[in-house]
């Protein structure tokens, strides 16, 4: 179901607590840029597991991006 993404942070957090009993952590890894026209690389962990990076021009983006990533990863798309 293309498109369904638009919270991708919910949907990884439920599979993380199911399948690894860990609500998933964002760690920011990189951001550059001007203060108006950041670029911003995060991460989501589950337990000490790296599992994505994401980019976005906000924390937030990056880490919905990040979400979606793993969700790709994991193979949890439904």
């Amino acid at each position: 179901q293309e498109g369904s993404w638009r919270d991708a942070k919910s949907f990884g957090k439920e599979k993380g607590e199911e399948l690894y009993s860990e609500t998933p952590r964002y760690e920011e890894v990189s951001s550059e840029g001007p203060d108006h026209d950041k670029n911003f690389v995060m991460a989501i962990y589950f337990g000490d597991k790296k599992i994505a990076e994401g980019e976005g021009n906000s924390k937030q983006k990056a880490q919905q991006d990040a979400a979606q990533k793993a969700i790709i990863k994991e193979g949890w798309e439904e």
